[in-house]
């Protein structure tokens, strides 16, 4: 890694470990970029063989903690450095207990206290079912949601898993991210 003259920002510069590997599986560390429209985004991350990796593309859907099964290609930007270019991605079930408070903070008035609360009261494993089962109840329970904010913290939730359901669906079905993204 060397340090750009633009911003303090760090560019990848050392190869990949393998250039022509197609597919990854990356937990997101951090989100460093989105374009308003949905189309781009810039992701930081971790692979599982332990690689830092930037993922970009259209990528709107993922958030930092999940972990998600990429297909695309490596490239080297002249500007920016190494970056994975996804063209498919599937967000698999956030797995560990940071992956699931990032997924439950990223709710509208939930934030990083209430995921922790919604973790300890419900437990790794049943966190995201008790909320399926019945959002205004489960999310109502969290402190500092009340009547004023239970309706938008639902529709967030319900937001959230609408888009996850149609990325799905579309992915299952061949379709790619970038234009899973224009529909959607």
């Amino acid at each position: 890694r060397e340090r750009s003259r633009r911003r303090g920002r760090y560019l990848r510069l050392v190869e990949p470990f393998d250039p022509e590997q197609r597919a990854l599986s990356v937990e997101v560390a951090a989100v460093r970029w989105r374009a308003p429209d949905g189309a781009f985004t810039v992701l930081a991350g971790v692979s599982e063989a332990g690689e830092e990796v930037v993922l970009v593309g259209a990528l709107d859907h993922v958030h930092e903690g999940e972990s998600v099964a990429v297909q695309g290609g490596w490239q080297r930007h002249p500007r920016h450095g190494w970056r994975f270019v996804a063209e498919r991605a599937r967000v698999e079930e956030p797995a560990s207990e940071q992956a699931l408070l990032a997924y439950l903070g990223s709710v509208k008035h939930v934030g990083p206290r209430g995921a922790a609360w919604l973790l300890e009261r419900h437990g790794p494993e049943n966190v995201l079912a008790a909320i399926d089962r019945d959002p205004e109840r489960a999310l109502h329970q969290v402190p500092g949601i009340g009547r004023a904010r239970i309706g938008a913290a639902v529709r967030s939730w319900e937001d959230q898993g609408a888009l996850r359901a149609v990325r799905l669906f579309l992915e299952e079905h061949g379709v790619p991210a970038a234009v899973a993204a224009r529909i959607y």
